[in-house]
């Protein structure tokens, strides 16, 4: 019997660490679904906006927000068009190709949304994901640990 009780005691203290790691997982993976999200939402473009074609004339890297560094990307409009930026989602610039297409308001102090570049739905649906497997997997663990638990006693 004393055996039955030290499984038992091996059970719940894997539980509480599995119960902490899923938790912090659960809350990144929602917090940057939502981070991603918001940027989907306040950089995508109008559909009404006519799409456009443009040259790329410099590439570079910025900082965003003071801690990631992200593409950046100046292109003039053809012909012979204002220049806008477009800050991308992801360090992909050298798959960018130097004409590009995108929609465009026609406010030049505007951010552009590239059609080549994968939008950042893509990254909030992955990771909201990764945050709706949490529970999954934890109604799994457990059932596995009791599982396990009523074969030791057995």
């Amino acid at each position: 019997m004393p055996r039955a009780k030290e499984g038992v005691v091996v059970v719940r203290t894997s539980l509480v660490g599995f119960r902490i790691i899923g938790g912090l997982l659960m809350i990144l993976a929602l917090g940057a679904s939502v981070i991603y999200f918001r940027d989907y939402i306040t950089t995508r473009p109008d559909p009404s906006w006519p799409i456009v074609h443009g040259e790329v004339i410099s590439r570079s890297m910025i900082r965003v927000g003071g801690i990631a560094r992200r593409p950046y990307l100046r292109i003039r409009v053809v012909p012979s068009g204002p220049i806008v930026h477009a800050i991308l989602a992801t360090n992909a610039m050298q798959d960018i190709p130097d004409n590009v297409s995108f929609r465009y308001s026609g406010d030049p102090t505007k951010e552009v949304e590239l059609l080549e570049e994968t939008s950042s739905l893509a990254g909030a649906l992955m990771f909201l994901g990764i945050a709706g497997s949490v529970p999954i997997a934890w109604s799994w663990y457990i059932r596995r640990q009791r599982a396990r638990t009523t074969t030791q006693t057995s």
